[in-house]
């Protein structure tokens, strides 16, 4: 099991995400959802969002359905 798996299956909090759309909004809230996954301290319950925040929620949901977690 790799360590950032390790470290979701401890999640010690679960978070909501509301992400906003425009394009330099979009690639900052990109890195920090990559951040959050990749840390795995925090687990995502739900995310809202519009449009390019929409894109990095259906970014996000489909790699944590490939990967086997939760959506």
């Amino acid at each position: 099991m790799s360590q950032s798996r390790a470290s979701r299956d401890k999640a010690s909090k679960r978070v909501n995400f509301a992400l906003q759309g425009g394009g330099a909004h979009g690639a900052f809230t990109w890195g920090v959802l990559d951040k959050v996954l990749e840390d795995g301290r925090l687990e995502i319950a739900s995310i809202s969002s519009t449009s390019a925040g929409a894109m990095n929620a259906v970014a996000q949901s489909w790699a944590s359905l490939l990967s086997g977690l939760p959506a």
